[in-house]
């Protein structure tokens, strides 16, 4: 902004001096009071465009406000790697995804369900230590690409390409050890908009800090 300032103040001075060299006293006068309006409304406008330019900047620039909420059990449920009956992830106060870790993660199918909100959602949810649980992508409810699968130390345990109907199997060490390569079973999720709505997820859960 200063930078504009220093260049109008010149272009003020010089027209100043070319007024007093090229005309009538009168006329220096009419010009000299024309010329600095002329500059002020310029300046104005240089501060009006930068002030938008700032403000889309801002606006482009600005990171979503992203919040976590999850409902725990009260202890660890029998050949599960979670206690969080579900977890969900909020951006710009909009619900994004919903997933269930205490009953679906560490298996190959999410049995309970996952919710979306939106026509294409990447999910990455994690376990209470914030390491990754889950993670692929859902587009118009229906799960695309590669579906991944961890342990809680963030081994892979499961990769399902649902495009190309693959299923892998790890173990420990991440080495395949079982591929099924007609692997039918599809996966949906379902909106918020159905059976119960964010309200409820809200009430009854409790905001978690990811690690």
């Amino acid at each position: 902004m200063k930078k504009y300032r220093y260049i109008l103040t010149a272009i003020i001075s010089l027209t100043v001096i070319a007024c007093q060299n090229s005309d009538s006293s009168s006329n220096k006068k009419h010009k000299l009071n024309d010329s600095i309006s002329l500059t002020k409304n310029v300046l104005k406008n240089v501060e009006i465009n930068t002030q938008d330019t700032l403000i889309k900047n801002n606006s482009v620039n600005s990171k979503p406000r992203i919040k976590f909420y999850a409902k725990f059990y009260d202890h660890l449920i029998e050949n599960s790697n979670s206690t969080m009956m579900y977890l969900i992830k909020f951006e710009n106060n909009s619900p994004i995804w919903l997933v269930h870790p205490a009953s679906d993660f560490g298996r190959k199918h999410p049995h309970k369900g996952i919710r979306t909100s939106a026509d294409s959602v990447m999910i990455n949810a994690p376990y209470e230590s914030g390491i990754i649980g889950y993670q692929g992508l859902f587009f118009d409810n229906i799960a695309r690409g590669e579906h991944k699968i961890f342990t809680p130390e963030g081994k892979v345990k499961y990769i399902i390409n649902y495009d190309l109907n693959v299923l892998s199997e790890y173990d420990s060490l991440e080495n395949i050890i079982w591929n099924d390569l007609y692997y039918t079973q599809d996966l949906t999720s379902s909106s918020f908009k159905q059976d119960y709505g964010q309200e409820y997820f809200i009430k009854n859960a409790d905001p978690f800090n990811i690690n």
